[in-house]
């Protein structure tokens, strides 16, 4: 398989194939904030801090400095990644990233919880590569 996952370096590498042209995502989250490499076709589309800004009220919560891998999964039809963050007062984010072999798509996703009663702002960001517009 061209990709693997170490809670070690806390890196998880999403390849389609071992070609210089496989789409890819790299996940690096051995900071407070997790960076995000995507290509496809062997072109970078998103690169840097994949940012996360959570607000209580008027409140910034301050995020933990610690991500875990929570589950792996690679097979012949996709990888799939999934972080944990466990914040201030019980928050608890997930990071989902699923990148499909054969079907040339890739899921990003954050799924934030609360105290039950406490309202949450929350606010994602994802880096576009050097050179990449969006429209």
């Amino acid at each position: 398989m061209p990709s693997s996952q170490s809670d070690w370096a806390r890196l998880a590498v999403l390849r389609s194939d071992w070609s210089p042209q496989a789409n890819s995502v790299v996940v690096s989250h051995h900071q407070s904030v997790p960076g995000l490499e995507a290509a496809i076709g062997g072109i970078p589309i998103l690169q840097g801090p994949w940012q996360l800004e959570l607000q209580a009220g008027s409140t910034v919560l301050e995020l933990a400095d610690e991500w875990s891998c929570v589950c792996w999964q690679s097979d012949a039809d996709l990888d799939y990644a999934e972080l944990q963050m466990v914040g201030p007062k019980g928050c608890r984010v997930e990071r989902q990233v699923l990148l499909s072999r054969t079907e040339q798509f890739l899921i990003l996703a954050d799924t934030v919880r609360n105290a039950p009663g406490e309202p949450l702002c929350v606010k994602s960001t994802l880096p576009l590569a050097p050179g990449v517009t969006y429209q």
